[in-house]
């Protein structure tokens, strides 16, 4: 009794210090009128939450991938391509590109995280992964700056108007700052979640002895697949 009387005295006090966390945060752009300040935050929101995104794959997984540039920039110029092409909202083409980015992760990563042997010994591990998450990343880079579709090393170019939360337009940091923050914290909650789960019991498994993980029934296959999708989706985001 005194051992869950203290686990729940722990939790509540956590949640306490989160709460007052939280509500510093959001009293920040109350008390600071300072674009270039506001801008740091934002910019840190958005660095905090693609390391949540390489969390997943390279500290929970033990891959260590170095490809996450491929999925923010791809996820980038899905989105703008589909706003500029079809006036699709903003908010729905930014669903839709993690979508788009989820698929092209899946699909290129499964062959290179699959089996080439029935004993395994002939699977990209380690260095040789990140190797080739490289090279992803940099096909990804060349392809677009090349291609006249996509604009070439100019990008796409984003129409301008009037503030409009419905098109994703501000002309203030300070949406741009919630919105960062809501996003990196609703990412962290995710990550606590998987954390817990049989996923991440699974995918911390694999990173200590894939090996033994596939012994015990766990698909390395399968999991280190799911941790490259979800890895690119945020990255996407």
């Amino acid at each position: 009794m005194d051992t869950r009387k203290a686990v729940k005295t722990y939790h509540r006090n956590l949640a306490i210090v989160l709460a007052i966390i939280v509500a510093i945060f959001a009293a920040i752009p109350l008390v600071v009128d300072k674009p270039y300040i506001i801008n740091i935050f934002v910019l840190t929101f958005y660095m905090s939450t693609l390391s949540m995104a390489w969390n997943i794959l390279g500290g929970i997984t033990g891959q260590n991938s170095l490809g996450l540039a491929a999925y923010m920039g791809l996820g980038a110029y899905v989105c703008c391509l589909v706003v500029t092409k079809t006036g699709m909202n903003p908010w729905v083409a930014a669903v839709l590109d993690m979508l788009v980015v989820g698929v092209v992760a899946g699909v290129i990563f499964f062959p290179i995280v699959k089996p080439m042997s029935a004993d395994c010994s002939l699977i990209l591990r380690g260095p040789y992964f990140t190797l080739v998450s490289i090279a992803f990343a940099e096909s990804i880079r060349q392809f677009i700056i090349n291609s006249e579709f996509f604009g070439r090393a100019s990008g796409v170019g984003l129409p301008f108007g009037k503030d409009s939360f419905a098109q994703f337009r501000f002309t203030s940091k300070v949406p741009y700052y919630y919105i960062g923050f809501i996003m990196m914290v609703g990412v962290y909650l995710i990550m606590k979640k998987i954390g817990r789960s049989k996923l991440g019991f699974a995918l911390r498994t694999i990173r200590e002895d894939e090996d033994a993980a596939a012994a015990i029934g766990i698909n390395p296959t399968k999991y280190k697949v799911i941790a490259v999708v979800i890895s690119a989706i945020i990255a996407g985001l």
